[in-house]
């Protein structure tokens, strides 16, 4: 083979490893921003709960 070939093909595999690594770490901070939503949700689903039962003491 060609030096060159050799070259851009492992220049082409570090450009890939490259966006392989930024794509998961979006995934994984994706991920942890939804399970922080979902915590958020349960808690607010809580509070609304208490509510609903404060609003129907007062009746």
């Amino acid at each position: 083979m060609e030096p060159l070939f050799v070259v851009f093909g492992v220049f082409g595999w570090l450009i890939n490893l490259i966006i392989v690594f930024y794509l998961l770490r979006v995934s994984v901070r994706a991920n942890e921003q939804v399970e922080a939503l979902k915590e958020i949700n349960k808690k607010q689903d809580a509070q609304i709960d208490l509510l609903i039962q404060i609003a129907h003491r007062e009746k």
